[in-house]
């Protein structure tokens, strides 16, 4: 991920991860998911983060949080 805001993919079944950069775009990604029914999982990242790089690579993959 890029510091400040940026994305990752991760296959599996129902991960869309995007980046997210001002107010207008968060109401309209949380007014998609709400009219969709969907979750949403805010992920806040900063490029020197070592936790944020540890849950990028073990835990959104991990099947039991992708499921």
């Amino acid at each position: 991920m890029s510091s400040g805001g940026g994305a990752v993919a991760i296959t599996g079944p129902e991960l869309d991860f995007r980046a997210i950069e001002t107010v207008a775009q968060l109401d309209a990604a949380l007014g998609e998911a709400r009219a969709a029914g969907q979750p949403v999982m805010l992920d806040f990242t900063a490029e020197w983060c070592i936790s944020c790089k540890e849950m990028e690579e073990y835990t959104f993959p991990d099947s039991g949080v992708v499921g």
